[in-house]
Parts: structure tokens; C-alpha cells; sequence
């Protein structure tokens, strides 16, 4: 009478082979973690330098177009955003820069100013400039961060307006 069932060669050659395959596919999947990662780096780019523009042109409008000013985006009267030459203003707070990103980006994002939250985006305020890095990186130096940096630049001892906001996006290390 003959069992029925597989040998130990057969379940060997299976694992083998399986083996093989997850050793193919692996790199395939982990380079998508990383093409996510850039493409969510260039999607927030893109968004803020979109919100930037329409922010700015409300400002022209508004006769707001040089200097700091605070902008009515809402139409109820108060200042919702402050602007540095038409464009949103880092104003080396943290806090308020992600708090009035809803103003102007037409993303809904979750971003926090510490490292340790849940949120989607974690920032860092440095100067005139806010550094988005997706959740698990705390660090530009990790190259994996879009930068936004106010329209100002210091020079002699004093802040003036430059040309418009710049948004610049890093992802070598996504």
C-alpha cells in the first residue's frame, strides 16, 4: 500500500524555490516603500508651491505685496496667515506655520513640530525656512524632506523681501 502525501525532497525543492522568489521580490517591494516616500515628498512640494502662488496673488490683490502683513484668507475679517512679500511666513514658529498650513495647502496633511507624535509630517523650524519630513525621519540629514523657505533673506543685520517663497524637495535618501 502507498502513502499518499510528499516526500522530503519535494517539500525541500518548494521551500527552495520559495525562497528564491522572496529574494526577488524583496528589493522590487522595498524600492516601492522608497518611490512612496519621493513621491509623497514631491506631491507636498507641489501643493505648497501651489497654495504659495494663490496666497500670493490674494496678497497683490490685497495691496500686501511687500513687507509682513497678515492675510485675510477666510473673508471673516482676520488675519489668517502671516505673509512675508505676498508669500506665507515661516516666522520661526513652528506651531503657527503648521497650524495656518491649513489656510493654503490643499492637502490635508497631519504635520507636528515633535518628533515623538503620530503625524504623517514632521517639521522643523530653522530660520525662515520649514523642513517637512515624512513620519520616521527627524533629521535633513537623512535627505528625505521638502524645504520651505520664506520670501526674505537676512542680509546686513535685517530682513528683506526677496523675489517669492522657495520650495525645494530632497529625496535621495527616501
Amino acid at each position: 500500500m502507498r502513502s499518499k502525501g510528499f516526500t522530503l525532497i519535494e517539500l525541500v525543492i518548494v521551500v527552495v524555490v520559495l525562497g528564491i522568489l522572496a529574494i526577488t521580490a524583496a528589493p522590487k517591494f522595498l524600492s516601492m516603500q522608497s518611490d512612496a516616500r519621493s513621491s509623497s515628498i514631491e506631491g507636498l512640494r507641489a501643493a505648497l508651491a501651489s497654495g504659495a502662488t494663490l496666497v500670493y496673488s490674494k496678497a497683490i490683490i490685497e495691496g500686501l505685496a511687500s513687507g509682513n502683513a497678515n492675510l485675510d484668507v477666510t473673508g471673516d475679517g482676520s488675519g489668517d496667515i502671516s505673509i512675508r512679500a505676498g508669500y506665507p511666513r515661516v516666522a520661526a514658529s513652528c506651531n503657527t506655520f503648521v497650524n495656518n498650513l491649513q489656510y493654503w495647502v490643499s492637502l490635508t496633511i497631519e504635520a507636528s513640530c515633535n518628533a515623538n507624535s503620530n503625524a504623517d509630517w514632521y517639521g522643523v523650524v530653522e530660520a525662515n525656512m520649514f523642513h517637512f519630513m515624512p513620519a520616521g525621519y527627524t533629521s535633513i540629514n537623512e535627505n528625505c524632506f521638502v524645504t520651505y523657505t520664506t520670501a526674505s533673506e537676512f542680509v546686513g543685520g535685517s530682513w528683506i523681501d526677496t523675489d517669492s517663497a522657495t520650495i525645494e524637495s530632497v529625496t535621495t535618501g527616501c
